[in-house]
């Protein structure tokens, strides 16, 4: 046999060696790791975030409470209040918050298990207009998106605060003037 046959020999033992090798070699199976759990622990709508503050952020209504009157006789005391009396009313919801033409902020608090994204998706009149992935690395851990409303976009808007997943973790609803 020639020299060059023989290298040939070897080469191709040594090719079939090492594809046999690597069918043995096990292949590390990538576990996927378990999604992390969020909670949102605050979220508003405001005009700004400062140090990591919300800004701006519009009172709700409160409910009109009525006075209490004090009893003109010590009998009429000893009778329970009139709201005692009556059919508990139905909890009054809270106005939504109003803000003028301009930047709008959905500000963010959340705790979480591990480092994950959210989204704040904002609707206008039922349609997505904007969408904003933000890095969550710690817990609690505050964020933001903003969002210029123009002048022909007011009316009744939305954020949903989406986990990694797209699962609707809250929901802010506000309207623009």
């Amino acid at each position: 046999m020639n020299k060059k046959m023989i290298w040939t020999i070897v080469l191709a033992v040594a090719a079939a060696a090492g594809l046999a090798m690597a069918q043995e070699q096990e292949v590390p199976v990538q576990v996927a790791a378990p999604a992390a759990s969020v909670t949102v622990e605050e979220a508003v709508m405001c005009t700004g975030v400062v140090d990591r503050v919300p800004q701006g952020v519009p009172q709700a209504a409160a409910p009109a409470e009525t006075p209490a009157e004090t009893p003109a006789d010590p009998t009429a005391a000893a009778q329970p209040p009139v709201a005692a009396q009556t059919p508990a009313a139905e909890p009054v919801a809270a106005a939504e918050p109003a803000f003028a033409i301009g930047k709008v902020y959905c500000f963010t608090k959340v705790t979480t298990t591990a480092p994950t994204t959210i989204k704040h998706v904002w609707y206008f009149g039922g349609t997505a207009v904007h969408t904003m992935e933000l890095a969550i690395g710690g817990s609690p851990w505050r964020t933001w998106s903003n969002k210029t409303v123009a002048p022909g976009m007011t009316g009744s808007w939305k954020v949903e605060i989406q986990d990694a997943s797209g699962a609707v973790l809250k929901t802010l609803t506000f309207s623009v003037n």
